[in-house]
């Protein structure tokens, strides 16, 4: 449940009560290595959503996710290592329809996906 309480006195607090339920992820990924300086990544995952049609609200309109990810690693040396990385996730339609305290109703469709770029680098003493 997320309950805002607002600082005007007079407005009623708004509240949401999400029912969450418990989730799962399952992921598979696999490195190739290409040779002693360089690797390739690669992976797929499903994250299912905590959110149900019935209890999704414009304010967390999560739905589930499918991710791609792709990487590429460097290691010049056994002191030096690089990595960078590229996921891609396919997040399916977000569908809403949710009635407020004041009666007003939102009906609609969220479409959404991200994008993640990560790089790292790695010394070891």
């Amino acid at each position: 449940e997320l309950t805002v309480h607002f600082d005007n006195p007079q407005q009623p607090p708004s509240g949401d009560i999400y029912d969450w339920e418990n989730t799962w992820f399952g992921s598979l990924g696999a490195d190739y290595r290409l040779n002693s300086m360089w690797t390739l990544r690669g992976g797929f995952a499903v994250d299912g959503s905590p959110t149900s049609e019935a209890r999704r609200t414009p304010r967390v309109p999560d739905a589930m996710r499918r991710w791609v990810t792709f990487g590429l690693g460097y290691k010049p040396s056994d002191r030096f290592e690089f990595n960078l990385a590229y996921v891609h996730l396919f997040i399916n339609d977000a569908h809403v329809n949710s009635v407020t305290a004041t009666s007003d109703r939102l009906i609609g469709v969220y479409d959404a996906s991200s994008n993640l770029l990560s790089a790292s680098a790695q010394y070891h003493f």
